[in-house]
């Protein structure tokens, strides 16, 4: 077997990981929820992340620092069994929450021997051991973001039509294409939950960033196909230039 063979499988490995996580949280999950759930057409991507080294224009060498899990869609078939439409929204935010930290899980428990290393989060550790590599999801960006003390905005459609120019205005230290992700989602008609402010892990800068949408309510008889309300997505901006940190906009909650 060959050593892109090899690292292939692994990668095969870590998705398949993340869609069986997915789906047994979806099974514990509605049980307590008064939910029913039935898993439907999903797919995703799990990356080698490659950092070329370039001397005079030619790569001279190739590192792999990481790797990326990019689940680009997830579908599922769910509804409340008292026909609570509320409970049904609820419901699809809390999947959307932890499908999106199973991003930066389901890396970590791969590349994480607590013989060598002592894993992000776990009580017991070993001094003379060095923290395990850490994972960055956008629900963990957030929680990031938050522990650092940063404003976390939640941008809904009313905050939206109140203040049309709150990205630029208040989101002005995250990158253009930052900006751009939330205003195309904002003009959408989403609403958008992200940080003030670009944060740092493990090498990597950028910023966490949920988007949710509620579409309209189905008919009794077509319940059972309505789709999520949640979805959740982490941008991969660069750091940008810092700027005066932002003042909290009129409306939103923080």
């Amino acid at each position: 077997m060959s050593g892109e063979q090899l690292s292939g499988d692994l990668l095969t490995a870590m998705a398949w990981s993340w869609f069986t996580a997915a789906q047994a949280h979806g099974q514990l999950a509605q049980r307590t929820a008064g939910m029913v759930e039935v898993p439907a057409m999903s797919y995703g991507l799990v990356h080698a992340v490659v950092q070329p080294v370039v001397s005079w224009g030619v790569v001279r060498q190739v590192s792999f620092p990481g790797v990326n899990v990019d689940i680009g869609h997830y579908r599922l078939l769910a509804w409340s069994r008292d026909h609570d439409e509320s409970r049904w929204v609820a419901y699809n935010r809390l999947r959307g929450q932890a499908l999106s930290a199973l991003e930066h899980a389901v890396p970590e428990a791969f590349f994480s021997d607590p013989a060598q290393c002592n894993r992000v989060g776990v009580a017991r550790s070993n001094p003379a051991l060095p923290a395990c590599p850490e994972g960055v999801s956008a629900v963990k960006a957030l929680a990031i973001a938050a522990q650092a003390g940063q404003k976390v905005f939640t941008i809904t459609g009313q905050v939206y039509a109140n203040n049309p120019g709150i990205v630029r205005q208040f989101l002005g230290q995250h990158s253009p294409d930052t900006q751009d992700r939330v205003q195309q989602a904002l003009d959408a008609g989403y609403e958008v939950t992200i940080h003030e402010s670009p944060i740092a892990v493990e090498g990597w800068s950028g910023a966490g960033l949920t988007v949710t949408a509620r579409p309209p309510l189905p008919s009794p008889r077509r319940a059972s196909t309505a789709s999520p309300t949640a979805c959740t997505m982490a941008s991969a901006s660069c750091s940008p230039t810092p700027k005066k940190p932002a003042s909290s906009p009129p409306g939103a909650s923080a």
